[in-house]
């Protein structure tokens, strides 16, 4: 049979026939890496909306002390969006074909799991300010801050949601990240585990 005999078989059995049933093409990665950046992106997003949120915040308050409080916050959120970004960055030029795939899903690892460890600690300084700047935001909707900071009764109980409102907070966000970022760095250790080099 000649070649173009062959070419219209085929065309005339298959080509030219509906395909029954679809064709699912996955829209989104599900390898760990890709979804390690995506949730970096979406840590930044809501960074943005904390921001946004925080900068109305300040512009509403007339009081100096409450302002000050929100400033701050707005500054370690600033600081939280470089270092967020950073490492997305970081992650997005590790991840390469081209490269050695064990070495590069160590170095993403690596990467991942240091900026979350720093985060924790940064966040024992963090929460303890937004409880703080919450208490008095709450006190600066019907009063005068610095009148009622002087009350003993205020001081206690400021102090008490700041020594209850910090380790909730800390629990909060290590499930948080559990659920975020945990799950994919175990995937992340266990291909490495599995293109291990001296693995028989």
């Amino acid at each position: 049979m000649e070649l173009h005999d062959v070419w219209r078989k085929l065309e005339s059995e298959h080509l030219s026939k509906p395909v029954y049933g679809t064709i699912t093409v996955p829209e989104k990665s599900k390898h760990p890496v890709q979804k390690l950046i995506t949730g970096f992106r979406i840590a930044l997003a809501f960074v943005i909306l904390f921001q946004i949120v925080f900068v109305y915040l300040l512009t509403a308050t007339k009081q100096p002390v409450v302002q000050a409080g929100i400033a701050v916050i707005i500054g370690i959120y600033v600081y939280f969006f470089i270092h967020n970004l950073q490492v997305l960055l970081r992650i997005q030029k590790l991840h390469r074909l081209d490269a050695n795939i064990r070495e590069t899903l160590q170095n993403i690892y690596d990467t991942v799991t240091r900026a979350l460890a720093f985060q924790r600690r940064i966040s024992l300084v963090f929460y303890p300010i937004c409880a703080t700047a919450g208490f008095l935001l709450g006190l600066s909707i019907e009063s005068e801050v610095m009148d009622l900071l002087q009350k003993p009764i205020i001081q206690i109980t400021l102090a008490v949601t700041v020594v209850v409102l910090t380790p909730l907070s800390y629990l909060l966000a290590r499930w948080m990240e559990r659920i975020s970022y945990g799950k994919y760095c175990q995937q992340l250790k266990d291909l490495m585990e599995q293109i291990r080099p001296d693995k028989p």
